[in-house]
């Protein structure tokens, strides 16, 4: 199962350079925000409106280390993954670039983050 993440680039790649992500929400909220793909939208709608620079992290669940809770954490009747500690960037499949529309929406999804099972 894959979460998502989004980020600003400048803040990504200085947790390239350290191997790890550990977010300011870590101190703040003692956890890292993440959304499914199906909240991705409303996310970035709700937290990111009109942000250039920004990027999406396809998070690969099997792959943290930390404790993962999907909690309620705005009282708003849905559930996100929140991580309970440091993402090791070794957990992160795909960076993905994530633009707002010309009007500062998101309203798509980025192809590559959209990923079909394959058959074999």
């Amino acid at each position: 199962m894959n979460i998502y993440h989004i980020l600003d680039k400048a803040v990504w790649s200085k947790a390239r350079e350290a191997r790890i992500y550990n977010p300011i929400s870590l101190k703040t909220s003692g956890y890292i925000h993440n959304s499914t793909l199906e909240q991705l939208l409303k996310t970035a709608n709700k937290s990111y409106k009109g942000v250039k620079n920004l990027l999406l992290l396809v998070i690969n669940t099997k792959l943290v280390t930390e404790k993962i809770v999907f909690e309620d954490a705005g009282k708003g009747g849905q559930k996100h993954p929140h991580i309970y500690g440091p993402l090791s960037i070794d957990a992160v499949e795909r960076v993905i670039p994530f633009s707002p529309d010309e009007n500062g929406h998101f309203t798509e999804l980025p192809a590559e983050a959209v990923v079909r099972p394959t058959l074999d």
